[in-house]
């Protein structure tokens, strides 16, 4: 499948990365309190790094069943065994850029980060992961991703060339969908997690089906929380909030050779660290605006999460004029899988 992409991987490594599949938002609800903390500068995309691998696991399915028919001495010598195949086996043809190798990882990934209702606290499923989590997860090792490049920012570059390319996204994720749901249920049926405690388990029927469940309510808040990023108002204003943050350094910069200067008299210290605190106080006002703007879309958001989604979706369209294209494709993909899994959910529990 050279030259075509894949919505999955956009749906879950970052993503996600695509994907970003997973891609994955907890709730969240409240609103972030004003920040004061030290000024820091604007968040950086994750870097990319060359180290990706190419994998050729084996995806061909092994369902089929022989049934043999009881038989007397004498019907066997005439009778031939009748051999059922209930269902064909899928086959997928590898992408040169993102390799099968990625659902392998991503479906690891998703399995170690689930917690069944009797490890949770609350006593219900969960899962430790986010999209913040799975694009740092996939961002730093490429783990799957076939890129070449001797620095992080040439194999960025080269990654996100493929990725935006227009129209490549809906080819591969069609492909690739049905695989990587068959793929993350094996995963989870042959896993050996750790408990709290440290004694290994294995997950029940039932457990995987909540798992499926669980990761489809969080792609589905994901995928809202993308699609509210084409909205050009919050790209505007997420541009703002990074002028603001720069001249919160700014400020930060000028303060603190204020204050190591022993030539500087006391009152210009002051001015200093007066325009230091309303350069923060601006910054953090527009984070905000983000942050509400965001919500709008996915009231049950996670604050930090919404805030890392409109600065990734941002700079990704610093990085091609398909931007808008990219995320649409990005936010139908992780709808999309949240169906599919929630359809392998219903389906587990029929067994």
């Amino acid at each position: 499948m050279k030259g075509r992409m894949t919505g999955l991987a956009l749906a879950l490594g970052a993503i996600i990365l695509l994907g970003g599949a997973a891609l994955l938002l907890r709730s969240g609800g409240e609103k972030a309190p004003e920040e004061r903390a030290d000024v820091n500068a604007p968040p950086e995309a994750p870097a990319w790094t060359v180290n990706g691998q190419k994998a050729e696991p084996d995806y061909t399915a092994s369902n089929a069943t022989a049934e043999v028919d009881n038989a007397t001495t004498e019907e066997a010598e005439t009778k031939v065994p009748v051999v059922e195949e209930t269902a064909p086996p899928r086959v997928v043809e590898e992408d040169d850029v993102v390799t099968v190798g990625f659902l392998d990882a991503a479906a690891r990934t998703l399995v170690e980060g689930f917690v069944p209702g009797r490890f949770s606290k609350s006593g219900n499923p969960a899962t430790n992961l986010s999209f913040r989590k799975m694009n740092m997860r996939f961002g730093r090792s490429l783990e799957g991703f076939n890129v070449e490049g001797s620095e992080s920012a040439k194999a960025r570059a080269v990654l996100f060339e493929y990725l935006l390319t227009p129209g490549m996204a809906q080819g591969i994720f069609r492909d690739y969908k049905p695989v990587f749901v068959d793929r993350v249920e094996e995963t989870a049926r042959m896993a050996s997690p750790t408990a709290p405690e440290g004694e290994t388990y294995t997950l029940t029927v039932p457990e995987i089906s909540d798992m499926f469940r669980v990761y489809a309510k969080g792609l589905r808040r994901t995928s809202k929380a993308v699609r509210a990023t084409i909205d050009p108002a919050i790209a505007e204003t997420v541009a703002r909030y990074i002028r603001a943050a720069r001249s919160a350094e700014r400020a930060n910069a000028s303060f603190q050779t204020a204050m190591a200067d022993h030539g500087v008299g006391a009152k210009e210290v002051t001015v200093a660290g007066s325009r230091l605190k309303g350069a923060v106080k601006e910054r953090d006002r527009i984070k905000n605006i983000v942050v509400d703007a965001m919500r709008e879309h996915c009231p049950d958001c996670e604050t930090g999460e919404l805030f890392y989604i409109a600065m990734w979706s941002y700079r990704r369209s610093l990085d091609s004029d398909n931007a808008e294209d990219f995320l649409t494709v990005m936010a139908d993909s992780l709808a999309d899988l949240a169906d599919a899994f929630d359809a392998r959910s219903a389906k587990l529990l029929e067994e």
